[in-house]
């Protein structure tokens, strides 16, 4: 994924927790893209409880999305995180 990508995908997820949205499914996410590995991977690190704030409902998994910004480091406090792809600057 270029590196412009990965900042819109991080934007993207930004501007949902600051609309207002506290939970997304994995696949909204995406965060393999962001973290660099397979869709795979991300889903056995979810089972082994490896990633912080999944939400479990039978077989279905939620993301908390305020706490998967947190673990991929991004400040959604910092004044340059404003949903325009420059979170990271």
């Amino acid at each position: 994924m270029p590196p412009e990508d990965l900042h819109s995908s991080i934007a993207d997820l930004v501007a949902l927790y600051r609309a207002g949205q506290i939970v997304v499914t994995p696949d909204e996410a995406e965060p393999w893209t962001i973290l660099r590995c397979s869709r795979a991977s991300f889903y056995r690190a979810m089972a082994k409880g490896e990633v912080p704030g999944v939400l479990t409902l039978g077989r279905t998994r939620r993301l908390q999305l305020g706490t998967l910004l947190h673990w991929l480091g991004v400040d959604i406090d910092a004044p340059g995180c404003n949903g325009n792809g420059r979170c990271h600057e």
